[in-house]
């Protein structure tokens, strides 16, 4: 190597087709849709911001932001876990648990946000920028922001069960295409987990019980011959 030639080491690049996949999955179009929607959401939301009281204008806005955020979010989550997510514990466990871990997700991210917004009440507001609106008006609005995110989200989920429920029995040959593909799925899960296992338990057999097996033959030997 010559001298003054710096190498970048392996883990610090990116693997150009892990590049060439993230782009061409932003680009397809429900992907850009969702990525320039949420991006309006928030920045519509945030300028909404005032110092409206409990049950005005400004405060139904803010009380609408969250419901979107609830139904619309979840309807999201469902999207990219069954595009990107679906062949592996979701699709062995079923909708149910799938539709839990989502309105668990936009409850956590909920929560996230009530935090946020109370560290900028406390911190930021207050000594910073006293002239921007506080984001919090009392124990109450962040209780219904809370059980807005949480209780649309159930209702998004639902709005997905009877969707399937209704597709199902107007298209029965198309579902049952969509069934077998899924069984398929959790039978390639399935093999490849049987796999992994079975490479792992050869690791640990070649790291750890090989070499005792070669030292309990050499003793053996060593005894053959001092006999």
């Amino acid at each position: 190597m010559a001298q003054g030639t710096l190498t970048v080491p392996e883990g610090a690049r990116m693997h150009p087709s892990r590049l060439r996949r993230f782009i061409r999955e932003m680009l397809r179009p429900w992907n850009a849709l969702l990525f320039i929607f949420w991006s309006l959401f928030v920045y519509v939301w945030l300028r909404g911001w005032n110092n409206a009281a409990m049950f005005d204008r400004g405060w139904w806005f803010d009380a609408g932001g969250h419901a979107l955020f609830g139904f619309l979010g979840a309807l999201t989550f469902f999207y990219l876990f069954r595009r990107y997510a679906v062949r592996g514990i979701f699709n062995i466990a079923g909708d149910f648990f799938l539709a839990l871990i989502i309105v668990s997700v936009v409850t956590s991210l909920g929560l996230l946000w009530e935090g946020i917004e109370l560290g900028y009440d406390l911190a930021i507001q207050p000594s910073v920028a006293d002239w921007l609106a506080k984001a919090q008006k009392n124990s109450v609005d962040t209780t219904i922001d809370m059980l807005e995110n949480a209780g649309f989200a159930v209702l998004a989920m639902l709005a997905v069960a009877a969707y399937r429920a209704l597709h199902r029995k107007r298209h029965s040959d198309e579902s049952e295409r969509e069934e077998i593909e899924e069984l398929s799925a959790r039978i390639e899960h399935l093999s490849r987990d049987l796999r992994r296992r079975r490479a792992e338990q050869l690791r640990v057999f070649n790291r750890r019980l090989l070499p005792s097996l070669r030292r309990l033959m050499q003793s053996i030997k060593r005894g053959d011959t001092e006999k």
